[in-house]
């Protein structure tokens, strides 16, 4: 019976069910969220420029170890 339905959905649905991507953006934006992960993704390769407690300047960032204390 389930098969049946989604034999009846039509063109606008795949046969898992899901609706068609007939323009490919579907496609597109899962390349784009697997070139972020991944031991060579830009997330990896973000960390390699970045590091806790710098700025582009060099200098340090201001800033406490300690939470702000509450304000009434």
């Amino acid at each position: 019976a389930y098969w049946a339905t989604l034999q009846d959905l039509g063109a606008e649905w795949d046969a898992a069910g899901r609706p068609a991507d007939p323009d490919g953006r579907g496609r597109q934006i899962a390349t784009a969220l697997a070139e972020l992960a991944g031991p060579r993704g830009l997330y990896a390769r973000l960390s390699t420029v970045m590091a806790p407690g710098t700025s582009g300047g060099g200098g340090r960032v201001s800033g406490s170890k300690n939470a702000p204390k509450p304000v009434r």
